[in-house]
């Protein structure tokens, strides 16, 4: 008979002859379970801070630009609420007289803009801060932006405070207010001049023909851009004065494109010269750019090149269209040579968009030649 096989009960357990000693050399009586667990200690200030503090910030940031955004751009769709502002006295005038001129000038606000009050309004602000005549850089900017804003109203209710702008001097920074607020007054009178209605100001026109003789360049030019748009034999004799004397050449421009408008011929010579790339003058004169580098100023050169050959394309399209019996031969003659000029040498801004829309509308103003 074999042997009984042993329980496992019953099956001796082989022990080590020496047991390990715990940390410190002191063995315990009984092992609790909680001596397995971390000992517990008070939160940090700064667990609290990442626990709690910074989502709770993170939060109300992202809340609170949601509701700046929502009220500015509630804001920026009413231009009352800018008028209202700059009605109050504080330093952020000047920013909301910036975005009132902006907002205005999109289609939008037709109502708004062919209001005599609301011009009213706009233009008090702008005499009263003529009068105080700030030289710091807000007061400058604010009385520039107005200047614009009120160009772009449908009426000419703030033209008066808009020439006394134009015209007035007093320290070297005011030039850039003469300068927005010519801006605005020829938008206003090419706006106004295409109105069956519009009755020519005579002391904006006696205004203008002095301007062609200010001794600042950037003055003249703008003048006769404003000119430009009055159908008056003064400002037409001129204009053709202007083609042939001394002064700015962007005022021979400018000379030349409105007597394009009317059909007169005498702009002819002027601009044959417009498309003459190689004798295009340039000019840097805002006093913003003048800090641009030396490549940047390079490509503004080049965009302001291809702007004046644009103009010239345009105006002999008008001049073609005014005039059907003018010989135009020798202007249809420069358009063809520039057409076959090697454009990318010579506008290395975006060249290839400027080649396009210079050939485009070279064959625009050829056709028009053609279809007279």
């Amino acid at each position: 008979m074999s042997a009984p096989t042993p329980s496992p009960e019953d099956t001796p357990i082989d022990l080590p002859a020496e047991s390990p000693t715990p940390p410190g050399g002191h063995i315990p009586d009984h092992f609790s379970p909680d001596d397995a667990l971390p000992k517990v200690e008070p939160p940090s200030g700064r667990f609290i801070l990442q626990l709690f503090v910074y989502p709770l910030v993170i939060v109300s940031v992202i809340v609170g630009a949601g509701l700046l955004i929502n009220w500015v751009t509630r804001l920026g769709g009413d231009p009352h609420d800018y008028i209202d502002a700059l009605e109050r006295n504080n330093d952020a005038r000047w920013q909301a007289a910036m975005n009132l001129a902006n907002v205005l000038r999109s289609d939008h606000n037709q109502e708004f803009k062919s209001n005599s009050k609301q011009a009213a309004r706009l233009a008090a602000v702008l005499d009263r801060e003529m009068t105080l005549a700030g030289k710091g850089d807000k007061a400058v900017r604010l009385r520039m932006y107005l200047g614009r804003a009120l160009g772009e109203f449908h009426v000419a209710d703030g033209l008066p405070v808009m020439i006394k702008a134009a015209s007035t001097q007093r320290f070297e920074q005011e030039l850039k207010v003469r300068w927005f607020a010519f801006a605005g007054i020829s938008k206003l009178v090419e706006r106004m001049s295409s109105d069956p209605g519009f009755d020519e100001d005579e002391k904006l026109l006696q205004f203008l023909l002095k301007s062609l003789e200010d001794p600042e360049a950037s003055i003249q030019w703008r003048a006769a851009f404003a000119l430009g748009w009055y159908d008056d034999p003064r400002a037409t004799a001129a204009m053709v004065q202007s083609l042939t004397t001394g002064g700015h050449v962007n005022v021979r421009y400018n000379a030349a494109t409105a007597l394009a408008r009317r059909g007169d011929v005498r702009c002819e010579q002027v601009l044959r010269q417009m498309l003459d790339l190689e004798s295009i003058i340039t000019t840097i004169e805002n006093p913003e750019e003048t800090d641009l580098e030396e490549d940047e100023l390079r490509k503004l050169a080049d965009m302001q090149r291809y702007t004046i050959a644009k103009n010239s394309l345009v105006a002999t399209i008008m001049l073609a269209k005014a005039n059907k019996t003018a010989d135009l031969t020798e202007l249809e003659q420069s358009i063809r040579d520039l057409r076959d000029q090697d454009l990318e040498s010579h506008f290395v801004y975006d060249a290839s968009k400027y080649v396009i829309g210079l050939r485009e509308l070279s064959d625009a103003a050829l056709q028009a030649i053609a279809d007279r």
